[in-house]
């Protein structure tokens, strides 16, 4: 897959993953909420392009998804970058 192809659909993939993060199933009492397969895109990055793309694919929607609607910045850095990452990472890891 040429370069230019590989990072569109990476786009495409990540700006699937903010949308589907709106998109709350259940919202808990004191902050934080489930989404309906928000992790799929990024896991699916992982996959098609390897470990290092998937992370960078999963550190890029941390990123989006902090700066659209973190509370503070501990939980920006905690919560969402590191958890996106590491889940690109695992599937990238799994289906070598």
């Amino acid at each position: 897959m040429k370069k230019t192809q590989r990072l569109a659909v990476s786009g495409v993939l990540i700006a699937l993953a903010v949308v589907l993060s709106f998109i709350k199933v259940f919202e808990l009492p004191f902050g934080g909420s489930i989404t309906l397969f928000s992790m799929t895109p990024i896991m699916l990055a992982g996959w098609m392009f390897g470990v290092p793309w998937g992370m960078l694919c999963g550190l890029v929607d941390g990123v989006l998804q902090g700066l659209l609607g973190a509370a503070t910045v501990p939980a920006f850095l905690l919560a969402v970058l590191t958890r996106r990452a590491n889940v690109s990472m695992i599937w990238g890891y799994t289906f070598l």
